[in-house]
């Protein structure tokens, strides 16, 4: 589960940080990316 939750990351952080992820997205849908990810963490320590 944990190795999941890593390559969910580092996808989002590649969409978030790269061109093809600028192209792709608007800064609001990659704000959203990033608010899905800290989500993901907060949930996963939590439980």
């Amino acid at each position: 589960m944990n190795q999941v939750m890593l390559i969910i990351e580092m996808i989002a952080l590649f969409l978030f940080f790269s061109d093809y992820g600028k192209e792709k997205f608007s800064k609001g849908d990659r704000r959203i990316i990033v608010l899905m990810v800290t989500f993901f963490n907060i949930g996963y320590f939590l439980v």
